[in-house]
């Protein structure tokens, strides 16, 4: 312009047919593009935030999860393993004394 020769303006391309047009001056255009591009990223960097702590919760959570699982499943095994063995020393005790034969021949009704 007259008043500012050399400092550069933004507008549309039909600025010189006489009508009203936007412009801007290309210092206060950046420095405003510069300010959205600051607060854009700081929120970037808040979500990122945010979504980093839901990570580390669900992280804590799946090791209690996995920790919990196998304290059951170890559990479990061991209460069949238990299992197992009573059901082995009970069919052990039960041949040695004779089974269900040496039962029924001692009872009144005189199985054979």
């Amino acid at each position: 312009t007259r008043k500012d020769p050399g400092r550069r303006y933004f507008s549309c391309n039909n600025v010189d047919d006489g009508d009203s047009h936007i412009w801007k001056w290309c210092d206060v255009a950046i420095q405003e593009e510069l300010r959205e591009t600051h607060t854009q990223l700081r929120m970037v960097k808040d979500q990122f935030f945010e979504s980093d702590q839901k990570v580390a919760k669900l992280e804590k959570i799946v090791g209690v999860l996995t920790k919990k699982t196998s304290v059951i499943n170890y559990g479990l095994a061991k209460g069949v393993s238990v299992l197992v063995l009573v059901i082995l020393v009970i069919v052990m005790g039960w041949k040695s004394f004779g089974g269900f034969k040496h039962q029924c021949q001692n009872s009144r009704w005189g199985w054979q």
